[in-house]
């Protein structure tokens, strides 16, 4: 594109045309530890001074091929799993955690939990029943961080149910705080409809880095957007 368009290449002032695959060899050279901080610096430029965290995950494809074809062929789709912490008030990621396999997302509540304490204050953390967990409770309570999470079995009454913070949850949940998770949901789905929900790159260091640089740029995308807005 760059050979035909003679006006692009004198507007950015290039007098030799880069080869395509330049941008492809820049984002294998980047570490993923500079990613990561061009993510959290972002919220402290934008100057959040308490988070409400949503924490959830979603998968992306390694393969284009659509899901009614691989369950036809009897095939097991392969996903990239990413677990995300993000303000909800303003709708950016704080930080995150890429798996390669679908492991569940309990184990990483409180490790994002402690990450993005590190970077600002978390004062409240919301999560879906995936992380219906006493020790999660607790944990951020040491952090001192509060926490809103559904619990499992609604059925089972309150005075058979386990832990104290389950217990609470039980009887008396925010249910109007709870819905600002949702937002979470939102942040995916922008990022996959701007960039897709398909992983191109072959090895798991340009996987993650290719995770990382779509969160940056949907970050600068919100950012213009709010801009223009103004």
């Amino acid at each position: 594109m760059l050979q035909e368009c003679t006006g692009i290449q004198e507007y950015l002032g290039l007098e030799t045309i880069p080869h395509y695959t330049t941008l492809q060899k820049a984002a294998a050279r980047l570490e993923g530890t500079i990613l990561h901080k061009m993510l959290s610096e972002f919220i402290l430029y934008k100057k959040v001074r308490l988070v409400l965290a949503g924490i959830d995950g979603t998968g992306f494809s390694y393969s284009a091929a659509s899901y009614y074809y691989t369950k036809r062929i009897n095939l097991r789709r392969k996903f990239l799993k990413i677990v995300l912490c993000a303000d909800m008030n303003s709708q950016l990621v704080c930080t995150i955690i890429i798996h390669h396999d679908m492991a569940h997302d309990n184990p990483d509540f409180l490790p994002l939990l402690e990450s993005a304490n590190r970077i600002i204050p978390v004062d409240i953390a919301l999560g879906d029943m995936g992380f219906d967990d006493e020790n999660n409770h607790v944990g951020a309570q040491m952090l001192g961080i509060h926490t809103v999470i559904p619990t499992r079995f609604a059925e089972v009454p309150i005075w058979r149910t386990g832990g104290i913070h389950r217990k609470e949850m039980k009887r008396n949940f925010p249910i109007n705080l709870y819905h600002q998770r949702n937002k979470s949901e939102t942040i995916y789905f922008v990022t996959k409809q701007l960039m897709s929900d398909e992983i191109t790159s072959r090895n798991q260091i340009t996987q993650e880095n290719e995770i990382l640089l779509r969160l940056d740029e949907l970050r600068n995308y919100r950012q213009n957007l709010t801009f223009h807005s103004t």
